[in-house]
């Protein structure tokens, strides 16, 4: 059995604006800076934009409907 985080594709990885989440379920995600300060928290997403934020790596938290974790992600953000 594959796990549920070997599923999910997070691209472009490094980005500059749009990330995209490519999940067989539905999906929350929340972004943090690198020193943990929350950012983002969507749910229900296949996508987020990073074009507002600062040259550097964040943290993507995906988690399930039920605020189960599936899969933390470093994404680095640059132009």
């Amino acid at each position: 059995l594959v796990s549920l985080g070997a599923q999910i594709k997070v691209y472009p990885n490094p980005a500059s604006g749009k990330v995209y989440i490519a999940s067989p379920v539905p999906v929350s995600v929340s972004l943090s800076s690198m020193d943990g300060k929350l950012l983002m928290y969507r749910d229900h997403v296949q996508q987020i934009n990073l074009g507002d934020y600062a040259d550097g790596i964040y943290l993507l938290r995906i988690t399930d409907e039920n605020g189960l974790l599936i899969r933390n992600e470093k994404i680095m953000k640059q132009y």
